[in-house]
């Protein structure tokens, strides 16, 4: 009777942890594509993604603040998480307003090949959005904090 109980438990465990394997391999396989794409991306889509998503992210969050601030019975806290955004679209857009100076609109949308002295210029540019994406993200996660409550 007892190996009877665990032929059974046998049997109806190996499709249980077959079907598990599936399903963590078919919730993976996105992830691992994005991967792979962003890796085929060159330097400056690289640059031009990372700008972007910063981007549509604040605008969206500044807009859903402003509506909840609206009806919280103390504001100070909105606003500051508000203007933390607005300061970090600022200097976004004085970053994207230097890095236009420097690239013209077919070496940042048409990958038309950077003189060495644009490819270090690149470089340059890269770091300083590495180095804003850390400081937009931070208001991007108290804004969602606030969001959340």
């Amino acid at each position: 009777m007892g190996q009877l109980c665990y032929l059974a438990m046998k049997s109806f465990y190996k499709p249980l942890k077959m079907k598990k394997i599936i399903t963590l391999f078919l919730l993976a396989m996105p992830l691992i594509y994005v991967q792979a794409q962003e890796k085929d991306l060159s330097q400056m889509q690289r640059v031009m993604k990372t700008h972007d998503k910063l981007t549509g992210k604040t605008a969206r969050l500044i807009g859903q603040l402003e509506t909840r601030a609206q009806n919280a019975p103390s504001t100070a806290t909105y606003n500051t998480a508000i203007a933390d955004l607005k300061s970090a679209n600022k200097t976004m857009a004085d970053w994207m307003e230097g890095f236009s100076k420097r690239f013209d609109a077919d070496e940042m949308h048409q990958e038309k090949a950077l003189t060495q002295q644009k490819q270090d210029w690149l470089n340059e540019e890269e770091a300083k959005l590495l180095a804003m994406k850390e400081q937009i993200d931070s208001s991007i996660k108290r804004a969602n904090d606030l969001l959340v409550d």
